[in-house]
């Protein structure tokens, strides 16, 4: 699970709903996942380490009128975001998704982020999944 564009194609694999992967970053190059693309999105991004846990060093970029707005209160362009991204990426792989939110009828309960939950399974002795708990 470290891995998390392999964790994203296992997914995809087995038809697992996951978010739309926009761009793998890496050393400074985009590889861009919709071929059509050629920039960013006009719409909210995700960015994270490929090989991280816990949420370190991810991103949202909050995309509104041809800017992207930073959890720490910068405000990018495309062109800039890009440049940005590709730094970042010299440091360690960088993956871009597109940012989900939560549904507006449990926003108030969160404070912004997004409201997940981890299922934990095993394969039992009669080789089916069953639940361990969930996180």
């Amino acid at each position: 699970l470290n891995d998390k564009y392999a964790f994203h194609q296992f997914c995809r694999r087995h038809n697992l709903p996951v978010p739309r992967l926009i761009a793998s970053v890496e050393e400074g190059g985009f590889a861009w996942h919709d071929t059509s693309l050629r920039t960013l999105p006009p719409t909210s991004l995700f960015v994270k380490p490929r090989k991280s846990n816990g949420g370190t060093g991810a991103g949202r970029w909050v995309y509104s009128g041809g800017w992207y707005s930073g959890s720490n209160g910068e405000t990018m362009q495309a062109a800039e975001l890009m440049e940005h991204l590709a730094q970042l990426s010299r440091r360690g792989p960088r993956l871009v998704q597109e940012c989900l939110v939560n549904h507006r009828d449990i926003w108030d309960l969160t404070a912004g982020a997004l409201s997940t939950l981890r299922m934990h399974t095993i394969w039992n002795e009669r080789g089916e999944v069953e639940h361990l708990f969930t996180m």
